[in-house]
């Protein structure tokens, strides 16, 4: 739930230069773990050791295993429950940052004559109160989730029947929304599910692992052949302990996930699950399952063909392992490419790239369901209608054209932000906007751990290793929350978590800092626990983590944010994002319900002038600026005018021919999509409350 601000504290009632240029104290005794996080005085023998974890120092050492005593019952407040394990917690305050004086990291520039970033930050376009005049006015509390459509309902009944299925969807359509239901439901009925992504970024966004991580292997192992990858994979006890629990995978963003990547994915689990596991396999079922798609695992992917394809497809043989050949052919009409294996004299055209083309999809008899009720448009049916075209390759109307580039078509975009394809172009926009703010800087460092529970996951151990620079972990490189945010007053900042539904504080809500608010005039306001064991295990850490974040010196304040859609002053709160690893259970730990959990706790907050097109994917923007003049990849237009939720908050810049990047989309995924839902899918009209199901 969110706090409304009860007034705008300013920097200049702080003692500012302790606060940037103080060194970070050992933080206090953990009060979410069983364990300490400063040295101890006198180091003890082993013998004379007390059941309690080692302390870690900074740069804090590898875990150690210790044995603690086991707890009956879940007590109250943040005390971890640990019942009959044993949980090694690596927790540690930052190291001071090599550049812990946040003025030193810009230079002051020139005053800025661009309206949007004035020295006093402004309210909302078109409000001319001030900013801390708005009243308090505490908001009702808000539910986890919003509730699921008719479409989203169906949708989340089939697949709960043990059905493989592949749904897709437009942008805004709640394909993420239906993961994490089905999700939530399969565990709760005592499912093993692992969810997967491609790569590191979208695998922390839905709570998962990478594709390469859940088959145990790495992106150098496709240099091996697919028969030496199924012996590795029956001999590894790890991936075949893994994949052997596994009763669901889902792999979210397949689209790019290759044609040979998923194919290794099949195989190799294929392999895992010929193997008879105690308690799960028989050796009847393990027979069995050497034949089936997947092992006779369900699988769920998901994702939008029409969005993002595969990064650099075929580049190595699936069944010999070497390096292929490229060609290409101009027919006349097309560059046709094909990849060829000198060795095994084997050819694949680049059309063949997709995942949907590959034989492991055929074999799994996915049903095919596409949901068609757009919800971030839904008040702009033109939009959704210019959008979906945009999706399909269609190029937009004349009269679209003329709509989307026309500058005085009444836009709102007073402190929108700003998209770019590249990072670097991101970077040097928030650089000069930084720069140009004349208020002071307020750095905030991220308060990183891992818990371990060693006894069921004793692989995990390297998740725990941290840079050097900023005492971060390395398995949270491509987390959404920063390791280090610095924030200024009057700075454009978007949210990175859905703080509040029923206010419209979600995860891309734009504001302005408009204060800060001294930590000890306010409490965030602690998770509520569940009747689930593991669900109030989790919660528990939460807490503590943020107890443990608010603990230390250097944190004197929160920031205060006027979001664009709420008309009072919200206090942003250090938030704890969890990563549960290891929800498999080891032979030595049958009946394990601990999982092992990577946590992250920042204030949710970036600059938003700028931010990439796939930094911005999955947000929902208010306000949104998009320069066709950039060199956007195909589908990357559709997928950046996708974020804005009207034609209100959108406001095009450069050539209007920069719309036609893509046009006429790639013809392989409309013709496949074509197959699977019909002709409704490129002609039929969005909106309709329909679970769109494949027979085929």
């Amino acid at each position: 739930m969110m706090q409304v601000a009860s007034g705008t504290h300013h920097l200049e009632d702080l003692d500012l230069e302790s606060y940037y240029l103080g060194s970070p104290a050992p933080p206090p005794h953990c009060r979410t773990c069983t364990c300490f996080c400063h040295p101890p005085e006198q180091p003890q023998p082993d013998s004379e050791r007390k059941p309690k974890l080692q302390a870690v120092s900074t740069p804090p050492p590898k875990p150690v295993n210790m044995d603690l005593p086991p707890l009956p019952t879940p007590p109250s407040g943040s005390q971890v429950w640990a019942p009959q394990q044993e949980i090694v917690t690596i927790s540690s305050s930052p190291v001071p940052h090599p550049f812990d004086d946040a003025q030193e990291l810009f230079v002051d520039a020139e005053t800025d004559p661009d309206p949007y970033f004035p020295s006093s930050p402004p309210g909302p376009p078109g409000e001319d109160e001030e900013l801390e005049d708005a009243p308090p006015k505490p908001p009702p509390p808000p539910p986890d989730e919003p509730p699921l459509s008719e479409e989203q309902e169906k949708l989340v009944n089939l697949i709960l029947t043990g059905r493989n299925v592949f749904y897709t969807g437009a942008a805004g359509t709640g394909k993420s929304r239906v993961l994490r239901e089905f999700v939530k439901k399969l565990r709760d009925k005592g499912k093993v599910v692992h969810v997967a992504a491609p790569t590191g970024k979208a695998a922390l966004a839905v709570g998962g692992s990478t594709t390469w991580t859940y088959a145990g292997i790495s992106p150098a192992s496709i240099v091996t052949p697919l028969q030496k990858l199924r012996l590795r994979a029956r001999g590894a006890k790890r991936t075949r302990q893994r994949i052997g629990e596994t009763d669901c995978l889902v792999i979210d963003e397949v689209s790019m996930v290759e044609n040979h990547q998923l194919e290794r994915i099949n195989h190799i689990m294929q392999a895992s699950r010929s193997v008879p596991l105690y308690g799960k396999i028989q050796p009847y079922e393990a027979k069995e399952n050497s034949g089936l798609p997947f092992g006779g695992c369900q699988v769920i992917v998901t994702g939008d063909f029409c969005q993002l394809p595969p990064v650099k497809a075929f580049q190595i043989c699936l069944f010999c392992g070497v390096e292929m050949e490229h060609e290409e052919v101009d027919d006349g009409m097309d560059v046709i490419t094909t990849h060829r294996c000198h060795q095994c004299h084997r050819a694949w055209p680049d059309s063949d790239k997709w995942a949907f083309k590959s034989m492991a999809w055929d074999l799994a008899n996915f049903a095919h369901v596409e949901l068609r009720t757009v919800h971030r448009q839904a008040g702009d049916p033109r939009f959704i209608n210019i959008l979906n075209n945009l999706r399909k390759g269609k190029p937009p109307s004349p009269e679209d054209s003329k709509l989307l580039m026309d500058p005085n078509r009444g836009v709102k975009t007073g402190n929108a932000i700003r998209l770019y394809p590249t990072k670097a172009e991101v970077s040097r926009w928030n650089e000069e906007r930084f720069k140009y703010l004349k208020t002071e800087p307020v750095p905030f460092a991220t308060h990183d751990s891992f818990i371990w529970n060693r006894a069921a996951h004793p692989w995990l151990e390297s998740k725990g290793d941290r840079h050097r620079y900023d005492n971060s972990l390395k398995a949270l490189n491509d987390h959404r929350f920063e390791p280090r945010v610095v924030l200024k007053r009057g700075m454009l900042v978007v949210l990175l978590s859905n703080l509040d539904l029923n206010a419209g504080l979600v995860n891309g809500s734009t504001g302005i800092i408009c204060g800060f608010e001294p930590k000890t005039k306010v409490n965030p306001p602690e998770k509520q626990g569940s009747d689930d064991k593991q669900r109030s295990y989790t919660v528990d850490i939460i807490n503590g983590q943020v107890r443990e974040y608010i603990s230390r010196p250097q944190v004197k304040v929160y920031p205060v944010v006027k979001f664009l859609n709420v008309p009072q002053p919200v206090i942003i709160f250090p938030e704890c994002s969890t990563h549960e690893l290891g929800h498999e259970q080891t032979p030595a730990a049958q009946g394990e319900q601990r999982a092992s959990i990577l946590c992250r706790t920042q204030i949710p907050l970036m600059a938003a002038w700028a931010m990439t097109t796939h930094k911005a994917q999955g947000m929902t923007l208010d306000r949104v600026i998009v320069d066709l003049s950039r060199a956007f990849e195909e589908g990357q237009v559709y997928v950046a005018l996708s974020r804005a939720t009207s034609l209100e908050g959108l406001k095009i810049e450069g050539n209007a021919n920069g719309l036609l990047v893509g046009a006429g989309g790639n013809k392989d995924v409309n013709e496949w999509y074509r197959e699977k839902f019909g002709d409704a899918h490129l002609d039929g009209e969005d909106g309709e409350s329909t679970v769109w199901l494949s027979s085929q």
